[in-house]
């Protein structure tokens, strides 16, 4: 029979058990190093891209006279400045593609797995920076790493 471990203490096995022991080769935890951003940031930026498209191209805009101060402060920025507003909701766009583009290199680069780089980019694509940011302050340790390495 074997004997029941209670303790909290690692005790080494018996040499018994030792020998039936087999080493499971474990993928090592860097190639799938992936962190979920929390769903208030989801939120903030759907909501603000939503917000966004429907200033820039809803025609209705007795929407927008019925939430008061705010309304009439969003009607005068698209009365006025209706091209710049157009050309910031694309340019929003582009720097959350360049920003999964960029998720995507740096998980080349640290040789992350297939599914894992894809989830990056995913969460990099429609959160941007406040997913791309854990990856970015992934990496820095992992090159410095590296440079102690070669220099040893």
């Amino acid at each position: 029979m074997s004997e029941y471990n209670t303790s909290r203490r690692k005790v080494p096995p018996k040499e018994e058990e030792q020998e039936k022991v087999e080493e499971k080769p474990e993928t090592p935890k860097d190639e799938t190093y992936f962190i979920r951003v929390s769903v208030f940031h989801y939120f903030c930026v759907i909501s603000g891209f939503l917000m966004f498209w429907f200033v820039c191209f809803m025609e209705d805009v007795s929407l927008f006279k019925k939430l008061g101060g705010p309304g009439h402060r969003i009607l005068y920025l698209r009365d006025n400045y209706l091209i710049q507003m157009r050309i910031s909701f694309y340019v929003a766009i582009l720097l959350h593609v360049f920003e999964a583009f960029y998720a995507h290199q740096l998980c080349k680069g640290m040789q992350l797995l297939n599914d894992v780089t894809m989830k990056w980019v995913i969460q990099t694509f429609i959160v941007g920076y406040s997913s791309l940011r854990h990856l970015i302050n992934y990496q820095a340790p992992k090159e410095e790493e590296t440079e102690t390495k070669k220099t040893d």
